[in-house]
């Protein structure tokens, strides 16, 4: 029995090429899933840096010492009260009603 050695090494050419494509697909299916999560959403960078951060408090999104969230962070979406709990009933998820407290009357 002889052995193509030039089919051989084709055959394994093939697998390595597939492997590489699994993984590439595999990687951008992470980061697509990374991308469309909830804290890309909420962006609430440089909000309320001088008022201990953003809070939600009581379903209101504003600066946790009570200030209100400026004009430029809503606008950016800043959210804090974004829910992934669960009702405890059935296990399925519910979505929450969220008011944003914005700054109104200052620049």
């Amino acid at each position: 029995m002889t052995v193509d050695w030039e089919k051989q090494s084709q055959l394994q050419e093939m697998k390595f090429r597939s492997l590489m494509m699994r993984s590439f697909l595999a990687v951008c299916l992470v980061c697509i899933i990374f991308l469309s999560s909830d804290a890309v959403y909420a962006d609430c960078r440089g909000c309320c840096s001088w008022h201990g951060g953003v809070c939600c408090t009581g379903g209101i999104t504003m600066c946790c010492d009570g200030t209100p969230l400026s004009d430029t962070c809503v606008a950016k979406g800043c959210n804090a009260c974004w829910s992934s709990s669960d009702d405890g009933d059935d296990g399925s998820a519910y979505e929450e009603t969220v008011t944003i407290k914005k700054n109104s009357g200052r620049p």
